[in-house]
């Protein structure tokens, strides 16, 4: 049985305009009241609220231009956004923006994200399909603004749900090599981080950089589930030990892990009694600083410092495991989460230099650059 109708609450978006939120039959809904006055806005919305749960508000038409190619109309939105945006996350709404164009091709086919999440979840995980709805949201929102009237209303607009994961991306996989770090290029990079984001300097939040790497190599653990890494579900202070659930990680591999001094003093300075301990936040920009300080000092390769990703703290961290006399397969693999000895068995790279002390061969001579 769907849930009832709650009260409805105004949101102020980025341009000035207030929005209605209310929840009906299960789903979010949020739409725009075109006013920039809070007492008109008030007035609309409890009219908006009244016309939805009666069931009168979506046999009207919300698109203003029901022929109107979304690519075009799209195309307006990415144009105003030039120099507003990081170029990171204006290649990523591009990117997002093309995909969608080509789902829904007009604006009157914008009606909701049932179909669209369907058909997305096949080839992706959901954590891709949620953030194209957030792009589609973000482009809706800006459609309806009075200066714009591509639409009349916002429609509602669902994430998928938690219990449909989507299926990976096998496309993007491996498109890009490793970059090999060594523990010492790794602590390089480390003595180089700042303790805190230089956005959360100027700003009332606080977003961990040096304690999140730490825990990050320390652990061998994916950067996606160290961000979703909660107290008290998955790690309470003082304890040492994480508990791994099947929705932090990527394969679903539930397990409890330990961790070392130094990862439990990282965790402990930001672990609550209740909630994230980093939460999710991009820190590329940070990590790019620290990788080109070190490579300034003559402590990492250049190539190195412009191609390196936090991914590749993995995969150092999980060649350097291997490479310890005591290391085992099996215990690395149940650390970094591998259910398949075979995909630990691809870090054992080492084993050559190994080989080479065994005869009594002097080290092979590093590299100068990337092959």
């Amino acid at each position: 049985m769907a849930r009832q109708a709650q009260g409805w609450k105004l949101r102020l978006n980025k341009y000035g305009i207030y929005q209605v939120r209310f929840r009906h039959q299960g789903q979010r809904r949020e739409i725009t009241t075109g006013e920039r006055d809070i007492g008109l806005a008030s007035k609309k919305a409890a009219l908006i609220y009244s016309e939805v749960i009666s069931g009168r508000w979506d046999r009207q038409l919300v698109i203003a231009r029901p022929g109107q190619p979304v690519d075009e109309v799209m195309a307006a939105w990415l144009e105003s956004l030039q120099g507003l945006v990081a170029k990171q996350t204006y290649k990523f709404l591009e990117r997002h923006a093309r995909r969608l164009a080509r789902f829904y091709q007009t604006l009157d086919r914008v009606t909701g994200t049932a179909d669209y999440s369907k058909a997305r979840l096949k080839v992706v995980k959901r954590s891709t399909v949620t953030k194209e709805i957030s792009t589609l949201r973000r482009f809706m929102t800006w459609a309806a603004a009075p200066e714009h009237k591509y639409i009349t209303a916002v429609p509602a607009l669902p994430y998928p749900g938690k219990d449909m994961p989507g299926t990976p991306d096998k496309e993007r996989k491996h498109k890009t090599k490793a970059v090999p770090l060594s523990r010492r290029e790794a602590m390089a990079i480390l003595r180089e981080m700042p303790e805190v984001s230089e956005r959360a300097r100027r700003g009332p939040h606080r977003h961990s950089v040096r304690d999140f790497f730490i825990v990050l190599w320390e652990t061998g653990l994916r950067p996606v589930t160290v961000e979703k890494i909660e107290a008290p579900t998955h790690y309470r202070r003082g304890t040492p030990e994480i508990k791994i659930t099947e929705t932090i990680d990527k394969v679903a591999y539930e397990r409890d892990i330990d961790v070392t001094p130094i990862a439990q003093a990282a965790l402990d300075r930001w672990a609550k009694d209740i909630g994230p301990v980093f939460g999710a936040h991009d820190l590329r920009v940070p990590f790019r600083k620290a990788c080109r300080a070190a490579a300034a000092k003559g402590k990492l390769e250049k190539w190195k410092a412009e191609e390196a990703t936090p991914y590749d703290f993995r995969h150092g961290r999980i060649t350097d495991l291997l490479d310890q006399k005591k290391a085992t397969l099996v215990g690395v693999a149940f650390l970094v989460g591998h259910k398949h000895i075979t995909t630990t068995n691809k870090y054992t790279h080492p084993e050559r230099r190994q080989a080479r002390e065994a005869l009594g061969l002097p080290p092979m001579r590093r590299a100068t650059g990337r092959r």
